[in-house]
């Protein structure tokens, strides 16, 4: 493994604690507030879509050859159209970014840090990404690749351990308020799966550059 390089398997990850972020962490509120005891149909259906979303994303793989969405547009597209569509993107990450922080910060003082100031807690947070980032991607996928076993660990000893509070009674009736909540329920589902689009940016960093 060259350092500067990433593999395969730092982007899946990478991608994959992203959305598990994303969908546990801000989508699950919602998701259950809209659906409510319907929200397991809401997951299932968006099945359906997901495969939808990663087959149009195996596409633009296939079509980027390599490239990253990044670069792409501004070889293909006049420059006005290319920074347009990235100045989105870059809106929708930053935003992305802030919402994390915040809970992120609100997970810290709830667990472990309930009497430090919320803005200590963010700037920990904001110099570690930065020096994650500023380290290069290979540092970032590193990092990923460690805490990953770590947090499928905690998932698991959460999960397991609560078994014994779960009642799957609740489950039923299905559909108890028509078909409108599940579907509503779809919608955030999806807008956690989109998280994957993020493949698409760090491409290039597969490659080992001359």
């Amino acid at each position: 493994m060259n350092i500067g390089r990433l593999q395969p398997i730092h982007i899946y990850i990478l991608i994959i604690i992203a959305t598990g972020f994303m969908v546990h962490v801000l989508l699950m509120p919602s998701l259950l507030n809209s659906a409510g005891r319907d929200a397991w149909l809401s997951v299932i259906t968006s099945l359906f879509t997901l495969l939808i979303i990663i087959t149009l994303i195996a596409l633009m793989i296939r079509k980027l050859n390599g490239k990253d969405l990044a670069t792409f547009l501004k070889d293909h597209y006049p420059a006005p159209v290319a920074w347009t569509i990235l100045t989105c993107f870059m809106i929708i990450f930053f935003a992305e970014s802030l919402i994390s922080l915040k809970f992120s910060v609100d997970w810290a003082k709830s667990n472990y840090a309930a009497e430090a100031p919320e803005l200590f807690i963010a700037f920990g947070f904001i110099l570690i990404c930065f020096y994650a980032a500023y380290r290069g991607s290979f540092v970032l996928g590193l990092i990923a690749v460690i805490l990953f076993p770590i947090i499928c660990s905690f998932g698991i000893l959460v999960g397991v351990g609560n078994l014994k509070s779960k009642n799957y009674d609740l489950l039923l009736p299905i559909l108890e308020n028509g078909f409108t909540p599940m579907f509503e329920g779809v919608l955030y589902t999806n807008s956690g799966f989109l998280e994957m689009i993020y493949i698409l940016f760090l491409l290039s960093y597969t490659k080992k550059k001359n």
